[in-house]
């Protein structure tokens, strides 16, 4: 029995991971890297710290860069933020059937909460963590335990969405039900057996829910 959705934000509910992308490859060059396409694809649904240890690794200055990554994104958000197809659908659909609905992202706490606002989906959700309120980020599970937790549900009753490899890994290992919509990267050949499913977008994978919730 499904009590909860839990959904990840950026390339899943929002078109926003191809601005990161092109984030982490025009500030590159500044920071060293004569491509940096490589960043990009890394840190597709990895928390803040993962970023800044990874980098570190490069000895560059991992937080400037961040800072400055984050700061490119949040400006072009502001005139170049789209809804993924099927978004509002399949929120309408679950707040329909008293399902709890959550989000679960890797961004800053403030820059969530932004975002929703302006694409008009905020009060869709009755809860929204961060990684910044959780010890360990994805593929860690805690952001989607912290989820099912606050919406008071067991997490093998929900359903988690994501697009990124690390957060269906975070959502198998919470032990929830997850459902991977590729944006960016290809799901891993291991997701066909161990998911509960892989759709084009959430358009289709509510046509699946739908007929299995009856």
């Amino acid at each position: 029995m499904i009590q909860g959705a839990i959904f990840d934000l950026d390339g899943l509910l929002l078109d926003t991971e191809r601005i990161y992308e092109d984030a982490w490859i025009k500030l590159g060059p500044k920071y060293g890297f004569k491509d940096s396409t490589f960043l990009a694809e890394a840190f597709c649904g990895v928390s803040e710290d993962t970023v800044v240890r990874t980098l570190n690794e490069y000895h560059v200055d991992a937080k400037g860069y961040l800072k400055d990554v984050l700061n490119y994104v949040s400006e072009h958000e502001l005139t170049d933020l789209q809804l993924k197809p099927g978004v509002k659908e399949i929120l309408s659909f679950f707040q329909s059937k008293g399902i709890g609905r959550a989000v679960a992202s890797s961004s800053p706490k403030q820059l969530i909460l932004r975002n929703l606002k302006i694409v008009g989906i905020d009060s869709y959700f009755d809860e929204i963590v961060s990684a910044q309120e959780v010890e360990h980020g994805k593929p860690a599970p805690d952001i989607f335990l912290e989820a099912a937790h606050r919406l008071c549900v067991d997490p093998k009753h929900c359903f988690v969405f994501e697009d990124a490899i690390n957060g269906v890994h975070a959502g198998l290992s919470a032990g929830c039900k997850t459902i991977m919509i590729p944006d960016m990267l290809k799901p891993e050949k291991e997701f066909y057996q161990t998911t509960y499913g892989i759709f084009d977008n959430l358009h289709v994978a509510l046509n699946q829910i739908k007929s299995m919730m009856g």
